[in-house]
């Protein structure tokens, strides 16, 4: 069994697209991992509520989301990309406890990045 850092800024269960798609490998990974999960902080009431009894052992969450005036940047146009660019930046202190206080084996990003959209867990 290893310990994975995951970063799922989408992570939402019963919903489809990318958030659907981070929930669903979460679930799928910690079947025969430990994970270590940073994701939105919106979605937290949903994944507590949905987290199945059975996995629970295996997943510890993370939650972050920027202050309200930065979350206003996602209602212009492009703004969800800068306000995304900014949750993955500022979650490298959340990156860095983890990694400090646990003996991570991997890192992986699994939803809403690209080629052109930043993910730091490859410097980690």
């Amino acid at each position: 069994m290893h310990n994975i850092l995951v970063s799922a800024y989408g992570c939402e269960p019963f919903v489809g697209s990318e958030a659907g798609v981070g929930w669903n490998w979460v679930l799928q990974m910690a079947k025969n991992n430990r994970l270590h999960v940073i994701t939105r902080e919106n979605n937290r009431e949903k994944i507590e509520i949905n987290l199945p009894v059975n996995l629970r052992k295996n997943i510890k969450f993370y939650y972050y989301d920027a202050p309200v005036y930065i979350r206003k940047l996602k209602r212009r146009e492009k703004g969800l990309y800068l306000y995304y660019t900014i949750w993955q930046f500022n979650i490298i202190k959340i990156i860095r406890k983890i990694i400090e206080t646990n003996d991570i084996d991997y890192t992986m990003h699994l939803s809403f990045g690209s080629f052109w959209m930043p993910t730091f867990l490859p410097f980690f």
